[in-house]
């Protein structure tokens, strides 16, 4: 296919392109910053517990960087969907409230998809990132 034809295509069906998202997740009780930081940087991404390289199922392999603040994940180029692509995940308090902030950007298949399941996916991640904050501190737990 010609890329004119391609992005033709693209334009009619967005199957390919640049997307950015931006979520807020409040805990619901007292979570302390260390414990969610301390969390946050045990499951970096979906699914992931332990390591600086994760292989998230269907999109690909993802590198991840983790400080004080919180951690960046960072889609493997050539070997993830949405590559390249980069989400930063921060403690952040709101209003008086603790919580996590996920910041994504990148390009590639199904950038509206991405867009719109991006807010119940890291969602999801961080309930259970509060539940262990709120449960263990900034320890390992299960």
């Amino acid at each position: 296919m010609h890329s004119e034809e391609f992005e033709a295509l693209n334009k009619r069906t967005g199957l390919y392109g640049y997307h950015r998202y931006d979520v807020w997740s409040g805990c619901d009780g007292s979570c302390d910053c260390n414990a969610i930081v301390f969390q946050l940087n045990l499951t970096p991404a979906p699914g992931n517990r332990t390591g600086d390289q994760t292989d998230i199922l269907f999109l690909g392999k993802v590198q991840h960087y983790s400080d004080s603040t919180g951690t960046m994940n960072v889609t493997v180029e050539g070997q993830h969907w949405l590559a390249p692509g980069i989400v930063a995940r921060l403690e952040e308090t709101r209003n008086g409230i603790r919580g996590i902030r996920s910041i994504g950007i990148g390009w590639g298949i199904l950038p509206y998809d991405n867009e719109i399941n991006a807010p119940f996916l890291w969602r999801q991640q961080d309930k259970a990132i509060f539940d262990r904050a709120i449960r263990c501190g900034a320890k390992v737990c299960n």
